[in-house]
């Protein structure tokens, strides 16, 4: 009674990356994981099914990578309420920042992607200094990057994103 959510983030892979299903909650100031699918090659007419994996997807709204319209066009035509994240230039950063505002991250042991990808998701260091630089290694974050994206309303972009016309 005291969970906000359910939330859904979608990520998509095909080739070596995952497929990326995400459900989670926020209790407090935790960030709840409850279930995923993870998959790699999901082919664009087994959408439907992948997704069904997780309890509530046909329920929820669904919030997916923008990078693939047309999925997300096939996929709303199978009756998911699913929607294009924004994106903006520093919104993985704004994403993590926001993760790591919650207390804690708890992840249900049953959610083997996105716990393996909690152990390795990295940033690059650097060769001679061992400095970690700001920039992220892209690879081990689809989970996460599922997980953002069903966070994305509460994201807030750190810098004034305004357009001004000189």
């Amino acid at each position: 009674d005291k969970a906000d959510g359910a939330y859904f983030g979608l990520d998509f892979g095909f080739s070596v990356d995952p497929s990326a299903f995400v459900k989670s909650w926020i209790v407090g100031k935790a960030l709840y994981i409850e279930s995923e699918a993870a998959e790699i090659g999901v082919e664009i007419d087994d959408y439907p099914a992948f997704l069904d994996r997780v309890d509530g997807s046909r329920t929820h709204k669904i919030r997916a990578d923008n990078a693939r319209p047309e999925l997300i066009s096939h996929i709303k035509k199978k009756r998911f309420n699913i929607v294009s994240c924004k994106k903006w230039h520093g919104s993985i950063e704004d994403g993590i920042s926001l993760l790591r505002s919650f207390s804690e991250i708890v992840i249900n042991p049953s959610c083997k992607q996105t716990a393996r990808e909690a152990k390795l998701w990295r940033y690059k260091t650097d060769r001679l200094s061992g400095d970690v630089l700001p920039v992220l290694i892209d690879a081990n974050n689809h989970a996460f990057d599922a997980v953002r994206y069903s966070l994305e309303p509460m994201v807030k972009p750190s810098k004034d994103l305004s357009i001004r016309v000189a």
